[in-house]
């Protein structure tokens, strides 16, 4: 009876948990950006945006692109345009199977500097691995070199690139 009653508790938690994600994807709405990339402005509508230096979301499951490595020299931006509950299930979808860049909801930038500012709109938080660490505008580089990584080559990934 407990694994029942344990389960139960599980499916409700999660029923819980995909009413507040719908819920807050209701509100989900697109604003206009202006992404410089490398010098080169683009105007966007984004209700969300990604700077990224790996393409593993979930790793191992969800993967952005091929292409896209800690290592590459590059920041990637993303930028997915949607308005309410349809539009952003749809923008995510378009997302992860890897639509054509620019093809309805996504759109990508790859360069070494990324300018975000929001136009038109107020302000919207920006995030680091999750964490709340200021608002827009912001600007991010890439400095190649700047992080050393130790790895004892005994406890290392046999399925990286570097062996």
């Amino acid at each position: 009876m407990a694994e029942t009653s344990a389960a139960a508790k599980q499916r409700w938690k999660f029923g819980a948990y995909l009413a507040h994600a719908v819920t807050k994807l209701a509100k989900v709405h697109s604003a206009r950006h202006r992404i410089t990339v490398d010098g080169e402005v683009h105007e966007v509508g984004a209700a969300m945006l990604l700077v990224l230096n790996c393409a593993e979301l979930i790793p191992p499951f969800i993967r952005l692109r091929k292409g896209i490595a800690p290592d590459d020299g590059w920041l990637d931006v993303v930028a997915l345009h949607a308005d309410g509950i349809g539009q952003s299930v749809a923008a995510v979808w378009d997302l992860v199977r890897g639509s054509a860049n620019g093809a309805g909801r996504v759109w990508w930038g790859r360069g070494r500097t990324i300018r975000v500012e929001v136009m038109g709109a107020p302000p919207r938080r920006v995030q680091l691995d999750g964490e709340v660490v200021g608002d827009t505008p912001f600007e991010t580089k890439i400095l190649p070199g700047a992080l050393t990584v130790l790895v004892d080559p005994a406890g290392a990934w046999k399925g990286s690139r570097h062996g």
